[in-house]
């Protein structure tokens, strides 16, 4: 486990061809810890019924993570 890292639990699911619906379960110390908090809520309404939605991302602390920028140009 690398105490310079957090691991962000999520949950995303497609409601059609163009809408996404993307949930921030929590931040977490290590992926185990994401793990069991997958296990706490899988069964509950909404994530029962979407059981591969759920992704776990790992960021370095005091790093930047998007330096592209966004837009509709």
């Amino acid at each position: 486990m690398n105490s310079n890292e957090v691991h962000l639990l999520w949950h995303t699911r497609e409601d059609d061809e163009y809408h996404e619906s993307s949930k921030l379960i929590g931040v977490y110390a290590s992926t185990e810890e994401c793990d069991a908090a997958k296990e706490r809520i899988k069964n509950k309404p909404g994530f029962v019924a979407h059981p591969n939605g759920f992704e776990v991302s790992t960021y370095e602390i005091g790093k930047d993570h998007w330096m592209d920028g966004f837009g509709f140009d």
